[in-house]
């Protein structure tokens, strides 16, 4: 029965190399038994190679004429794959804010015109205006940041960024 291997994965990068060096090449390498190894291949493997291991095993596979490092690409993955919402979570932090700080600009502008003796009616409506939008754009920031504090229990323990 073939087992299927989630691309990008450390399981996949194991086969992947012991289809070019064999198991017995890479028991050599990383001085561990054929049945770890054998083991790292396998999904639900709850272990790794180590990074010196993994980087030796990259390093013969290519050696051997492979054409990119299979586990370094699947650590590259998973980094990826970890931090991309945390990534994404802090550039919308970055837009809301930089929103914030324009109209909070804007507001200060427009309350400067409003307090000038002699202002119109005009320019007390578009402070009133510019305070609304100051605070549409605080409320957003309110409900960012939430989501940049750290769970102390369940599965998002430590987590931060994105929606828990």
């Amino acid at each position: 029965m073939t087992i299927v291997r989630p691309p990008k994965t450390f399981a996949q990068a194991t086969t992947t190399i012991a289809g070019v060096l064999s198991w017995d090449v890479m028991k050599k390498i990383v001085k561990r038994s054929t049945r770890t190894i054998r083991y790292w291949s396998q999904p639900n493997c709850k272990t790794t190679p180590m990074l010196h291991q993994a980087a030796a095993l990259d390093a013969a596979y290519l050696a051997a004429g492979g054409e990119y490092a299979p586990y370094a690409q699947a650590l590259a993955f998973a980094v990826d794959v970890e931090y991309s919402s945390e990534i994404a979570c802090c550039r919308a932090l970055a837009a809301d804010t930089a929103k914030f700080v324009r109209e909070a600009g804007e507001l200060g502008a427009a309350l400067i015109e409003a307090g000038q003796p002699g202002a119109s009616p005009h320019a007390h409506s578009r402070a009133l205006v510019e305070a609304q939008e100051v605070e549409t754009a605080l409320g957003a920031l309110m409900r960012r940041l939430p989501s940049f504090f750290r769970f102390g229990a369940g599965s998002h323990s430590g987590k931060t960024g994105g929606t828990q």
